[in-house]
């Protein structure tokens, strides 16, 4: 298959992940080596090993490194989750491979005209009528006790309105999530975060593991924390990741309080 020359990359994920943070230059520049490396092998996403030792010896000579050196970059890159080794000996970056299968699915799907879930039906024609039949289909029935008019739907608020719009009342969940901002208890919500924090779908453990992490005291230069309770939420994935790896690079330091 003929790969593009340009390869997909996430400037803002690799600047502020806390695991590949956590790497050092060197064994960064190992990962973008062999992120380039695996952009252009079959299968995609996967650095393969030399077909006689099974080794990725050849690999290392490419990245003008030693063996050595090459094989304790790779340990610690496997030991954040940025890489992974297969049982053939062959280097896998997941999120290049997850990336090109969400990819080819799209392409499949757009080849076929879309979404193949989507059915395109017009609902006001009869499953029996055919296509030069459809000018014949008879008007729908406006319903009655209102002149005949149909029901207008309600307006859908944008995202701007949801900002001036106040909950009547802040949940104990809006209360502790506002608490790690030092927000008082009696300041009302907006409805557009009262929406992202129905939409993020946050456990107790995933809140608890986040909690641990926003309180810590971390040092300014590397605090990257969200400053506000609406792009905490928007970003609550990505921020119940970095909790997470937070927790486990400090907990052998006994940091984690």
């Amino acid at each position: 298959m003929t790969r593009k020359p340009w390869l997909k990359f996430h400037p803002a994920d690799w600047l502020t992940d806390v695991e590949l943070r956590s790497c050092s230059s060197a064994e960064r520049g190992t990962l973008i080596d062999l992120m380039c490396i695996a952009h252009r092998s079959e299968p995609y996403g996967v650095c393969l090993p030399d077909s006689e030792d099974k080794t990725l010896r050849r690999t290392a000579k490419l990245l003008s490194i030693s063996p050595k050196t090459f094989g304790n970059h790779v340990a610690n890159l496997r030991r954040m989750s940025r890489i992974c080794e297969q049982d053939d000996g062959s280097l896998c970056i997941k999120r290049m491979v997850r990336d090109d299968e969400y990819s080819r699915k799209q392409s499949e799907n757009g080849a076929k005209g879309g979404n193949p879930d989507i059915t395109r039906v017009n609902p006001s024609v009869k499953p029996e009528q055919s296509r030069g039949d459809q000018s014949k289909a008879e008007p729908p029935i406006s319903p009655k006790g209102d002149g005949g008019s149909p029901k207008r739907k309600p307006r859908r608020l944008s995202d701007t309105d949801k900002r001036k719009l106040r909950v009547p009342e802040n949940t104990k969940q809006m209360v502790a999530v506002g608490g790690l901002f030092n927000r008082r208890e009696d300041t009302l919500w907006n409805q557009y975060e009262a929406d992202a924090l129905e939409a993020c779908g946050m456990t107790r453990d995933e809140f608890l593991s986040v909690r641990r992490y926003y309180t810590a005291k971390i040092p300014p230069g590397d605090d990257i924390r969200r400053r506000n309770v609406e792009t905490l939420l928007n970003n609550w994935t990505s921020e119940v990741d970095r909790a997470a790896g937070w927790e486990a690079q400090n907990a052998s330091r006994g940091d984690c309080i």
